[in-house]
Parts: C-alpha cells; structure tokens; sequence
C-alpha cells in the first residue's frame, strides 16, 4: 500500500504531536502579523475614512457588544482598547481564516471517530506545570505511544484550534480585534518557556548527577585499595596460622610422651599399693558374710509384700476387663456412626463430581462466548481502520463527496450516509 508523498499521512500527524503545534502556532502567528501588516497599510491609505467612520462603528459595536454574548466576554471599555481597521482589512483576515477553518473540517473529518465534538465554551486557558504533569494519571486508560491515545489527541487539538479561530473570526467581523487569538498565542507560549525552563533544570540535574557519579567512582577506587590491603594482611594472618599449627602439633607430641612416662609412673605406685588393698579385702568377706544374712532376711520380707501386690494386681486387672467391654460397646456404636457417614460423604462426592463437570461446562462455554466476542471486536477494528484508510485515499484523491466540483446536495447526502453508517 503506498500514499502520496506530497502530503503528510495521518499517522505522520499523529506521531508527530510537536510539530503539529508548531505547524498551528506558526501558522496563526503568521496571521496575526499578516493582519498587522495591512491594518497598518489600511490605516495609512484611508485615515481620513475612518475617523468620518468612528463614531458610527463604536456606536454600533458598543451596541452589539452588549446585545451579543462574546466567549472572552468583552466589556464597552475594551472595544475602544484596539483602533478600529477597515472592512477591508477585516474582510481579509477573514478569508484567510475560513481557509483554516476549511483545513481543520478536513482533519476532523479524517478523524470523526475520535471526534468529542466542538465545545465554544471550553478555550485554551493556562494550567501551571504542576498541574499538567505532577497530577494522577489514569494508567488504565492512559498509555504512551498508543495510536487511540494519539488520535484523541489530534482531535482535541483541533478542535481547540478550530474554536480559537472561529471565535476570531467572529470578533473580526463583529469588533475588529483578535484577542481570543492573542490571548491563546500568548498561553501556549507561556506553557511552552515553562516547559523549556523544566528541561533546563532537568540538564542541571543530569549535570549534578554527573558528579554524584564521579565521587562515588573515586570512592570505588578507594574501596578496591583498601581490599587489596585487608588482603595482604589475610595472608599475613594466614602465615601466623600455619605457625601455630606447627607449634600446636609439637605441643601435642609432648603431651603425648608426657602421658606415657605419667602412666609408668602410676603403673609403679599401683603395684606397691597392692598389698594395702589385699588386707583390705579380706576385711571386706568379713563383711560380706553379714551382709549376705541381711539379704536374707530382706527376701522373706520382699516375698510376703509380693503376694499383698500381686493381690491388688488381680483386682486392677478385673476393672480393667470390665472397661475394655464398656469401651468396644462405645466402638461399635461409634462405627456404626461412622458408616453413616460414609455415606453421607460418598453421595456428597458424587453430587460434587456432577456440580464439578456442569461449572467445567460452563466455563468451557464462557471461554468459547469470549473468543468469538474478541474474535468480533478485531473484524470491527480492522473494518474502522480499512474505512479509515480508503476515507483518506478519497480525500487525498478528491474522490466522491470530496470532489470540489461535486458540492451542496450531493454532499449533504453523503454525510448523511456516512451518520446513518456510523449510527
């Protein structure tokens, strides 16, 4: 698909948001100076004219002043603020600016799906830049280097243009002056220094941030020579411990042949310690034989405490029994319950089995619904853009209701048309 070089495409317009407002700006700037220029000729060439003129004109714009209800909302005072031009100055500020306004019906035709529609009430007004960029932004509907976002763009902004110039026609004809354009140049330009104050101190910024930089890149370089010494002093450390690894391994062949001399020693004085000890054992079976007639005596009485035990044991035993019978009845009635249960939770798996498979359907059926909804909504994208693209080949080509030659009721019939297509 190829376009004609000779003009811009719309996307080019689209993409472009600066240059767009630099091509309007400039344009009207152009205007404002074109209608100096020859109101000043106009005033030099028939001076005489005008003032025989002046009292009728403030007289009948003093009175249409109050009868009409302006957008800037003009006061007497401010009629007879401008001097007064001719007709034919008037007459030709305001050709030009009905060719604007033709050029802008053209854009706004291209772009009628974005189109929200002329608003004479709603003029560019100044917002500080604290207000234009430091707010919430809807992040959900807002999104950067979006082709809808940058159409809706493009129709409010010409949409401004187009009711800043409408208005001025409107004061030409009626009051000669041009402060709705003056007022508007003056904001955008006010609005535009802010912005190019902003960048100013962001470039300072980036310079600070610069020398943030440098500093913490010399405190790098400090940092890697103060680890290159905490590295030689680890090695040294790590000399010491060897050091004292060998000198602990020598230490513990001492201790090792210091423990065998100690275990001689005390081999030796055991050994002469003996005979101590077997006079002292014999001691000791003396002792052992009396001991031995106390244990007896010890038996018979542990014999008679047995059988009181095994006594009690018996008792214990039988109340035990008796629980044990009481218990199982308590577990047979619980299984039974227990079996009631089971069934209630086999019959309550199967109506889940059942509700399982109807939701699966179901969201089955929901994903199916979604995919041929999607499916729908890309047709009508691609058909809008291919209407789009084929309006623009028309227009570019002046074909159809675009024509020149072909005006008033075929025309009127078209756009008739094109409403009842979109509707």
């Amino acid at each position: 698909m190829y376009f004609d070089t000779r003009h811009p495409t719309l996307t080019d317009i689209v993409n472009c948001k600066t240059v767009r407002l630099h091509f309007l700006t400039t344009r009207i700037i152009q205007i404002r100076n074109m209608s100096e220029e020859v109101t000043a000729v106009s005033i030099s060439a028939n001076i005489q004219e005008s003032n025989k003129e002046s009292d009728t004109e403030c007289l009948k714009s003093t009175s249409e002043c109050l009868t009409s209800q302006s957008l800037f909302s003009v006061k007497s005072s401010e009629v007879f603020a401008v001097d007064e031009v001719s007709n034919f100055t008037r007459n030709l500020v305001v050709n030009i600016l009905s060719d604007c306004l033709n050029e802008l019906s053209v854009l706004r035709s291209i772009n009628l799906q974005n189109d929200l529609g002329l608003n004479p009430n709603k003029l560019l007004s100044y917002v500080s830049i604290e207000d234009r960029y430091m707010g919430q932004e809807n992040h959900a509907e807002f999104r950067i280097n979006s082709t809808n976002n940058n159409f809706d763009k493009l129709a409010k902004d010409i949409n401004m243009i187009y009711v800043v110039l409408d208005e001025t026609c409107k004061e030409i004809k009626k009051f000669g002056q041009y402060r709705c354009m003056e007022n508007t140049v003056s904001v955008v330009n006010r609005m535009h220094e802010e912005e190019e104050r902003l960048l100013q101190d962001e470039s300072n910024q980036e310079r600070i941030i610069a020398d943030i930089k440098y500093k913490c890149e010399a405190e790098r370089l400090d940092n890697i020579s103060t680890i290159d010494e905490t590295d030689t002093k680890i090695q040294e450390l790590r000399y010491q411990a060897e050091d004292i690894y060998i000198y602990g391994q020598l230490e513990v062949q001492f201790f090792d042949k210091w423990e065998k001399t100690r275990i001689e020693q005390n081999t030796m004085k055991c050994q002469n310690n003996e005979e101590h000890f077997k006079s002292i054992i014999s001691s000791t079976k003396e002792i052992i034989n009396v001991e031995k007639r106390c244990h007896n005596e010890l038996d018979s009485y542990f014999e008679e405490t047995k059988s009181d035990y095994l006594q009690k044991i018996q008792q214990w035993m039988q109340k035990y029994d008796e629980e044990i019978e009481q218990r199982e009845g308590d577990i047979i009635h619980l299984r039974s319950d227990l079996e009631k249960i089971t069934d209630e939770r086999k019959l309550l798996c199967e109506k889940y089995e059942k509700q399982q498979v109807e939701i699966n359907n179901w969201l089955e059926y929901k994903r199916i619904k979604e995919e041929n909804e999607g499916q729908r909504l890309r047709e009508i994208d691609a058909a809008t853009k291919i209407e789009a693209w084929w309006r623009g080949v028309m227009v570019r080509n002046k074909l159809g209701p675009y024509d020149k030659k072909k005006k008033g009721k075929l025309q009127s019939r078209y756009n008739k048309k094109l409403k009842n297509a979109r509707n």
